[in-house]
């Protein structure tokens, strides 16, 4: 008798991997990524190395912009929602995301947690999440691979306190000025590779 599998539509596909696997997406020759979108489902596809469900949840044309650059073990990425989405998102694993929302709008969710204008959403790769976002919502993301954090990590007073912490929360209280600041770098480094 075959053993079937029956598909999860509701939840990304994942299996845990080895502790000494090191992962990180592959680099492309061209290593900037644009583009706009007015389905929700391809939208879903535009970074790299990612797996994504988008649903939308309003009636409507959707409109999605995506902007990325693919470095060694650094991924930076501008992404703009026009309507309301849940989105279901598997970061590629040893990895960690941050997700810098706009500070201008209705604010989204990770989880159950509000991203207003002094948080910044954290995840590892491998580890399924939910973010809820709402009309016009721009959030800028840097995806760092497990080795980068580390290293850096190791120089500070307790480095193992810095990783539970970026394990365990979904969002980093930040100062609106840094948060500000943060944002406008991102920003700056997008557009100067995308000149």
């Amino acid at each position: 008798m075959k053993k079937t599998r029956t598909a999860n539509l509701h939840h990304l596909y994942h299996e845990p991997l080895p502790e000494n696997l090191k992962l990180t997406p592959k680099v492309e020759v061209d290593n900037v990524h644009q583009r706009q979108t007015t389905d929700v489902y391809e939208h879903a596809l535009t970074i790299t190395a990612w797996q994504q469900i988008y649903d939308q949840l309003h009636p409507g044309k959707f409109h999605g912009e995506f902007t990325e650059i693919l470095l060694d073990d650094i991924q930076v990425f501008r992404e703009y929602t026009g309507l309301a989405l849940r989105q279901s998102c598997l970061v590629w694993p040893n990895s960690f995301w941050f997700g810098i929302p706009a500070t201008r709008g209705e604010q989204g969710f990770i989880g159950s947690q509000c991203l207003g204008s002094a948080e910044i959403a954290t995840r590892p790769g491998g580890t399924e999440f939910e973010l809820s976002t709402p009309d016009d919502y721009t959030i800028l993301g840097v995806v760092l691979s497990e080795d980068v954090i580390t290293r850096q990590a190791n120089f500070l007073h307790n480095p193992d306190r810095v990783l539970h912490m970026l394990r365990s929360q979904s969002a980093l209280e930040v100062k609106e000025q840094h948060k500000a600041a943060l944002w406008g770098f991102v920003q700056q480094a997008l557009a100067t590779f995308c000149e």
